[in-house]
């Protein structure tokens, strides 16, 4: 929590060009306590303090005669690496505050001053800019922890893996025929493991804005085929019969080939664990009639389905429905997160079709890459 230590310790800058107002500002704040603060008359100066500083709050005059306050806001977003504009305005004019908070302000204060008034301001917008710190700090080390859980968790798996196979390499034939089952299992599950880490550290990386998204022509019936194949033995495993359904002249599509593998594995993995045996799996392409350029992909199961409430909790992570508990599947919850977010990131978004008991589908769209025309 944010104590009143802590937001008298807040970094402030104090902007305006009339000399009167800069000193009645910092007497004020003095006065309340507050240590750490600048001023300056120039405001064409602010970027570069601010870049050097990180000022929890500026207290910034709109109407200066070299470079009015909107300009220096301007300014200040582009080197706000946090996303949050720490702007308090000071106007005289009524009719700018609606246009300062359009700018990225997040309060203002008019003249003549209100010193009251004034200092409650300032400490709301200190608490709220200190906490939103807080929010990062724990969020980068999230990120970081994350990482590195899965970093080492995913070496141990791969290591458990090859270490299993060599095992299985030296067990008597007849040993392993009587006991196959219970190998089988031992893979799937690592395998499980091992996909789930990968979801989390990916999560991580894309929160962190370090997975790095490369839009190529990509050949999405090949990923497809390779997804259905690498979850031969889950399918198997529970009978279920998957299918491909692919148009005709299927051009390559413009997206990441690495995160658009990840994304069908995940709608994959996640239709396999919500079908019951015997059932049935689809996975399609097809040109999206209402949006010409674009290609619909699918994973369609004869599943539990998913109600219309479900549906946008399931894509937030962390969440599973009231029937899919019942079936105690394991797993972090992320998959279809992740996949949503690689997504939006490909300007699209993952819609659910479908009902409880009845089966469900998720589908996104993806632009078709341009054809290449042939010189002559």
């Amino acid at each position: 929590m944010i104590s009143p230590s802590d937001i008298l310790q807040g970094k402030v800058l104090i902007v305006d060009d009339t000399e009167a107002n800069v000193r009645l500002l910092e007497r004020m704040l003095r006065d309340a306590g507050y240590v750490a603060i600048t001023s300056t008359m120039a405001p064409e100066a602010v970027c570069e303090l601010h870049s050097k500083n990180d000022y929890d709050l500026i207290l910034l005059d709109l109407e200066m005669p070299s470079m009015d306050g909107f300009q220096v806001m301007e300014g200040l977003k582009e080197i706000e690496s946090g996303g949050y504009l720490p702007v308090l305005v000071i106007t005289a004019q009524p009719a700018h505050k609606l246009r300062a908070l359009q700018c990225g302000a997040k309060d203002f204060i008019s003249k003549p001053f209100d010193l009251p008034e004034v200092l409650m301001r300032i400490r709301n917008m200190l608490e709220v800019r200190l906490l939103h710190r807080q929010a990062e700090d724990l969020n980068k080390f999230k990120t970081n922890l994350v990482s590195v859980v899965s970093h080492e968790v995913g070496n141990s798996l791969a290591i458990i893996r090859i270490a299993t196979f060599l095992l299985k390499d030296n067990i008597p034939p007849g040993w392993l025929k009587e006991n196959q089952r219970f190998f089988d299992m031992i893979v799937t599950n690592i395998d499980g493991l091992t996909r789930a880490t990968q979801n989390l550290l990916n999560m991580g990386r894309l929160e962190a804005g370090k997975l790095a998204i490369n839009f190529t022509a990509t050949d999405a019936a090949e990923i497809l085929r390779n997804v259905i194949k690498c979850m031969e033995l889950l399918c198997e495993k529970k009978a279920l019969r998957v299918s491909l359904e692919l148009p005709d002249d299927l051009q390559p599509v413009l997206a990441d080939k690495a995160c658009l593998t990840l994304v069908v594995s995940n709608l994959l993995s996640n239709a396999i664990k919500y079908t019951p045996e015997n059932g049935r799996i689809v996975l399609g392409i097809l040109a999206e009639q209402s949006r010409p350029g674009h290609y619909r992909i699918y994973v369609q199961d004869t599943g539990i389905g998913v109600s219309v409430e479900d549906r946008v909790k399931i894509l937030s992570g962390h969440y599973r429905s009231e029937s899919g508990k019942k079936m105690t599947m394991k797993g972090f919850g992320v998959g279809l997160s992740l996949a949503q977010q690689i997504i939006e990131a490909h300007d699209s978004s993952i819609e659910i079709e479908g009902s409880p008991g009845k089966g469900s589908r998720f589908s996104f769209l993806l632009r078709m890459s341009p054809r290449k025309t042939k010189s002559v």
